[in-house]
């Protein structure tokens, strides 16, 4: 058996990038991914979160549930990425049962949701807890418009 894991490399260029590669077997207390000293907390947790779900059984769900897919679990990182900033928490990071990811805040009055189906489309609902207002958008590459709303949840 093996297991998923992500490599995260810095690149020439914009930001850095991220690919799956399956990792040998673990040995009981052996961790199955080596991570640089520089990398944020965040991104350890995320990195172990998603490679986690990508190991996922079909079937995870007691029905029909696939494992997420290397391309949804990869883009939902590069979300991350463009969105963690100091003062904003490692979101709920939870699989879908068609191979996507949720990336979900509920903090501050605020639940913030990002559906990711795939590598350029993510869903985002928010909802103000106080006056009840929700809203929903597409949303493909440009992650800009996710600034404002994760700054309400920031501490």
């Amino acid at each position: 058996m093996t297991r998923s894991a992500f490599a995260y490399e810095d690149g020439p260029g914009e930001g850095s990038q991220i690919t799956l590669t399956p990792s040998p077997r673990r040995q009981q207390g052996q961790d199955s991914t080596v991570f640089s000293n520089e990398r944020p907390q965040w991104a350890t947790d995320a990195l172990r979160k998603l490679g986690a779900l990508i190991d996922l059984k079909p079937g995870w769900d007691g029905h029909f549930g696939m494992p997420i897919t290397h391309a949804s679990a990869s883009y939902a990182f590069d979300i991350l990425r463009h969105v963690m900033q100091p003062g904003v928490p490692l979101p709920s990071i939870t699989p879908l049962s068609y191979g996507g990811v949720q990336l979900e805040w509920h903090r501050k009055g605020w639940d913030v949701e990002i559906e990711v189906p795939g590598p350029g489309k993510i869903y985002v609902f928010t909802r103000d807890i106080r006056s009840e207002i929700e809203t929903e958008r597409e949303l493909s590459a440009d992650f800009t418009a996710l600034g404002g709303v994760i700054d309400k949840i920031k501490n």
